[in-house]
């Protein structure tokens, strides 16, 4: 499936805070092993400063700045070592007991600058080259800026600003946050935030088992975070939530996937993009028949004016006759001046109306004859009534031709428009019709050979509708009306965790394939939200493959099962120069 216009894979989304002097303490690493960037070197690498930025060849393009609060580096800056400045209050406790408040100079080691990176899976090469694709990518990374904006607000954060690099691989942007009146930036963190709530929340237990379970609390918060971004912004660009490993999908299943995703966000903006056009068009002569009718008013009311105040004049300066004559004079061109924007008002409201219901159109600048007005194919056929609708709007005759030509030229845009829109139809048509013609010979072939022609190879050859049931899906769980729930309770008990994370992965692939057959959808939809539902009971994490007895909501069912993914090896990599990765 070709996918115009549109971009295709899955999204990819980190966040990182960095504090005055990097890990605690000011090391030059982290628990993980890895650098313990400052927040200030994290802004020399983003403005491609000398020697901060290693990684990337020298020569290529600039950043871009998206402004946010600030519009600059040397702003953006000032802005952090301000931050990083601000006093907070702490508990003192004095000689005699008591405990006051004092304040004091945020820690150096307090993370003061939020930053988070949206990759894109367009390569920067691609973007570069094709601007359609490059409007496209700023147009996400757009959307997703403003989306953590208004999260970041929500926290008394502030989104300072965004940086777009072109000298990487993949098409991405930076994002940075400050919290001006605070200082620290970990409540800006949805993980750090989830994390230590968590703690305050379970003071005076056992550490590891709380540490335990405010990392879960942690990584709970994080793909809540993700699923949000998906939501509102990626989901629309036509990129799915995960990669085809966490799906488990074959390259060839991933790749229909993709494409119809982005094929789906490609139609839907184009329909949007449709009735944003006939909206806009619609509202312009609208638009244009108010405008012109306020100018004529207000040019009228202005003529009156002037000559009420010459009159005015002359009488307050005298009597006399010839003063009087001239008088007579001014009120004489006032009413003249006043009777002609009447009539050209008049001739604007015919005109307009003529244009917009097609009885008159604009006719182009050909050889040596100007451009103007013509009759359309509304116009009346009576020759008296065509000579008086070209009499009416002679007065206006100049300015009527200039809103003719804009509307002929919206209707010329939509017309081609639509004509593309057609053939790109007929395309899909034609592709259609190719694969109901190879099923065919497909069908003729297995026919002759003596084999059995496939259920969904006919269907496709005598262009009738795909046609699933529920036994097409081995592994899905489906919940229909008349079930034996005693019974489907009974085999629940009966599947092991990881059995029952297999059968939430199979009914999630059939919710995905089904979603043109509703009389078998809400089905498989019913059995995902039934396993979901035993999950929670159990204390079973269908995505990490994790048992925690301590979340299960029914501690009976929690040691039933109590089977789980191994731990992943950890590998501690001992190189120490920074390796790049997607969004760097």
């Amino acid at each position: 499936m070709k996918v115009e216009n549109g971009m295709s894979g899955y999204q990819f989304a980190h966040v990182e805070v960095y504090s005055a002097k990097g890990a605690p303490g000011g090391q030059a690493k982290k628990k993980n092993g890895q650098r313990a960037w400052t927040a200030q070197e994290i802004l020399d690498e983003a403005e491609r400063l000398e020697l901060a930025s290693m990684h990337v060849a020298e020569g290529g393009p600039p950043p871009e700045i998206i402004p946010g609060e600030v519009d600059d580096f040397p702003s953006l800056r000032d802005a952090q070592v301000r931050a990083s400045s601000k006093k907070e209050s702490f508990p003192y406790t004095e000689k005699d007991g008591t405990v006051s408040k004092r304040q004091r100079k945020l820690r150096a080691d307090a993370a003061s600058l939020y930053t988070c990176v949206i990759s894109l899976p367009v390569l920067t090469e691609d973007a570069l080259a094709d601007p359609a694709l490059k409007s496209d990518c700023m147009r996400v990374m757009g959307q997703a800026m403003e989306h953590e904006r208004k999260r970041l607000e929500s926290l008394g954060g502030r989104m300072m600003m965004g940086v777009v690099h072109w000298d990487e691989r993949n098409v991405h942007v930076h994002l940075y946050g400050l919290d001006l009146e605070k200082g620290r930036v970990d409540h800006l963190h949805p993980g750090r935030s989830a994390k230590t709530a968590f703690h305050e929340a379970h003071k005076g237990k056992s550490a590891k088992d709380v540490k335990k379970a405010a990392n879960a609390a942690y990584c709970d918060a994080m793909r809540e975070w993700q699923n949000d971004l998906h939501r509102d912004v990626f989901s629309d660009a036509g990129l799915l939530r995960f990669g085809p490993r966490r799906a488990r999908l074959s390259t060839a299943e991933y790749n229909k996937l993709k494409a119809a995703k982005a094929q789906e966000a490609v139609d839907t903006r184009r329909a949007d993009a449709a009735k944003a056009r006939r909206a806009t068009y619609e509202g312009a002569l609208a638009d244009i028949v108010r405008k012109a009718g306020s100018a004529i008013q207000e040019s009228a009311k202005a003529s009156n004016e002037v000559a009420k105040r010459k009159v005015d004049l002359l009488v307050r300066e005298g009597d006399a006759e010839g003063k009087a004559a001239l008088a007579e004079q001014e009120i004489n061109r006032g009413r003249e001046m006043s009777h002609n924007a009447e009539a050209k008002m008049r001739a604007i409201e015919v005109g307009l109306n003529a244009i917009e219901t097609r009885q008159m159109d604009y006719r182009p600048e050909k050889e040596k004859k100007p451009e103007g007005l013509k009759f359309g194919p509304a116009a009346p056929k009576d020759k008296a009534k065509r000579t008086t609708l070209a009499d009416a709007v002679r007065p206006a005759y100049d300015f009527l031709v200039g809103i003719a030509k804009r509307a002929f030229r919206l209707r010329q845009k939509e017309a081609d428009l639509t004509q593309k829109e057609a053939e790109q139809a007929d395309e899909r048509r034609h592709q259609e019709a190719e694969m109901r013609r190879r099923a065919a010979i497909l069908e003729k072939t297995e026919k002759a050979a003596g084999r059995n022609i496939p259920d969904d190879i006919a269907a496709i050859a005598q262009d009738r509708p795909l046609e699933n049931n529920h036994d097409d899906f081995p592994g899905a769980c489906f919940v229909t009306r008349d079930m034996d729930f005693s019974k489907l309770s009974e085999k629940f008990d009966e599947t092991t965790n990881l059995d029952l994370m297999k059968a939430h992965r199979a009914t999630s692939d059939a919710v995905l394939i089904c979603q043109e057959r509703p009389e078998i959808l809400d089905d498989f939809v019913k059995g995902q939200q039934a396993i979901e539902a035993v999950a929670a009971l159990r204390g079973f994490d269908l995505e990490t493959g994790k048992h925690d007895p301590a979340k299960a909501a029914d501690k009976a069912l929690a040691t039933r099962h109590e089977d789980q993914l191994p731990d992943p090896i950890k590998v501690v990599r001992k190189d120490l120069q920074r390796q790049r990765q997607r969004g760097d």
